[in-house]
């Protein structure tokens, strides 16, 4: 594995701060959307819920008596993903007292104050978020939502360490490249060991079954959206996972594996053909695939899902399973390392970013990501047709959802020798573009996300992200400034490798080709 993210991420950091002291930089190496502002309805419930402490179902009839009318009209004119007078209903089949009717029911729930501390696990945030978990047919109940107060990492350490300590025997995880490096670090030390894989498919996932042999639990990473490349979890592969994992633990009941199941981006799919074939792997079940004995994936998977792609700063994400013995080690894990002591009121703004942001703003983001991505791609065809006459760049061709991909460099358009994506990355920021008000790039080195040069491979081939979601004047500056600076780039390693032709010396193939 290649240096722990943490390093990584403090190395990118700082080179960024060095050059930020004196030149302007353009930062597409963070996570948050960089087009879309958070949704107003969103900060006006925070500014309400942090005055009132109040919830979403007062929130929403606010202004009038406690009625369901209220919660309907709320919902019309809203346009949330998750229904008020729906989660009320499942609030309402959990934790209502007998005896009590549902308008009284709901007149508690409006009225009911949240202390302003860590008494966190609040019934209706998990209510909104068991109705956001059921939208895309996951079955779930408010009472099995489990809330973590730091974020889909905090769900991922607990699950890391519950499956690490089940037994004694070795533990080991698969997961694909786009992994952080510092989740794999974390696995590591709790689990023993990690296998990285460029593409999660069944047949990845029964090879390393087939080979990792022993009697230690395993778990299986598997993101919704890949957060290096964008590649989504479509129907066709998720099926195929299921298979391979319930057809494992259906015959080796003693020995499961498990799934952690990152669901957060089911919104982002930038791809007409592939939205409609998303399929997050907790809501697959034996009958999907033609055998109805082999149980639900959801007893084997943890789902997660958190808010943070529309409210960045929120410090919460949800999770549920089906099974018992998971969602009781989850408890204890959480509250051990101290992730469920969370405040009621980030829950509820949380849960808020489901009800309240519609799907259009998502829509809205989506298109441009689109559009951002279909420049650099007609423009990397263009720098290697008419500038390089080889595949200099490419840009990942799995990218359908996320607001992030993959930007791959050929080794051949450096002038010096370069070992991991962080030369290239600190190259980029550091190139001086002539231009008068240009600015500085700033992408994310690959290792930070799991991968790792490998200098044999036919397409040796240097790992950057870059955050599709930047406004469009900026995202043009960023395409245009690419092939200027690779350009330059080029030029300088074509004429070193002519000057050493020409002195007789050999030089690394991988740079110096010449052009076609």
């Amino acid at each position: 594995m290649a240096m722990s993210e943490c390093n990584e991420r403090r190395k990118v950091d700082a080179a960024i701060t060095e050059v930020t002291k004196e030149h302007p930089v353009l930062r597409l190496d963070g996570e948050s959307n960089l087009y879309g502002q958070v949704n107003s309805e969103i900060l006006k419930f925070d500014e309400w819920v942090n005055t009132t402490r109040r919830g979403l179902l007062a929130f929403a009839i606010r202004d009038q008596p406690p009625n369901f009318d209220g919660l309907s009209a709320f919902d019309a004119q809203a346009h949330g993903r998750v229904s008020t007078r729906s989660t009320f209903d499942a609030l309402a089949a959990v934790w209502r007292p007998s005896g009590c009717d549902t308008d009284e029911y709901l007149s508690h729930v409006v009225n009911h104050e949240r202390p302003g501390d860590v008494s966190g696990q609040d019934h209706e945030a998990r209510g909104f978020a068991a109705l956001r978990f059921r939208g895309y047919s996951l079955p779930a109940s408010p009472i099995d939502v489990q809330v973590s107060r730091a974020g889909v990492r905090g769900q991922f350490h607990a699950f890391a360490s519950a499956i690490g300590t089940q037994n004694d025997d070795h533990t080991s995880l698969l997961a694909p490249v786009g992994i952080e490096s510092s989740w794999c670090t974390m696995a590591d030390a709790q689990a023993g060991c990690v296998c990285l894989v460029d593409d999660l498919t069944a047949t990845t996932l029964a090879q390393w079954l087939s080979r990792d042999g022993g009697d230690g639990p395993r778990a299986v990473y598997v993101p919704l959206v890949n957060s290096l490349t964008g590649q989504v979890l479509t129907r066709r592969r998720a099926y195929g996972l299921a298979r391979v994992v319930l057809r494992h633990n259906h015959k080796y009941p003693h020995q499961p594996v498990f799934v952690f199941a990152d669901d957060s981006a089911i919104d982002t799919c930038h791809s007409e053909v592939v939205e409609s074939d998303i399929q997050p792997i907790g809501a697959v079940t034996g009958a999907d695939i033609g055998e109805p004995t082999w149980g639900r994936m959801s007893d084997w998977t943890l789902s997660v899902i958190s808010p943070h792609l529309a409210l960045p700063t929120s410090p919460i994400a949800f999770a549920i399973t089906h099974n018992k013995w998971l969602r009781q080690s989850m408890e204890c894990w959480n509250n051990s390392l101290g992730y469920a002591s969370t405040c009621a009121l980030d829950e509820l703004i949380a849960a808020a970013a489901f009800c309240l942001v519609p799907k259009h703003w998502f829509d809205e983001i989506n298109d441009h990501t689109a559009d951002n991505l279909h420049k650099l791609r007609a423009a990397v065809l263009d720098f290697n047709t008419a500038e390089f006459g080889f595949d200099g760049l490419a840009v990942s061709d799995q990218a359908a959802g996320g607001w992030h991909t993959a930007l791959y460099f050929s080794p051949r358009l450096f002038p010096h020798p370069v070992e991991q994506s962080f030369d290239a990355f600190r190259t980029l920021l550091n190139y001086h573009c002539p231009v008068s008000g240009s600015k500085r790039v700033a992408l994310l080195p690959g290792e930070v996300l799991s991968w790792s040069h490998d200098p044999q491979a036919i397409e040796p081939w240097l790992t950057i992200r870059v955050n599709l979601s930047a406004p469009t004047e900026d995202f043009e500056d960023f395409v245009w400034q690419l092939g200027v600076a690779t350009a330059s780039l080029w030029r300088k390693s074509w004429t070193a490798a002519q000057s050493l032709k020409g002195s007789g010396q050999d030089r690394d193939a991988t740079s110096c080709h010449t052009p076609g």
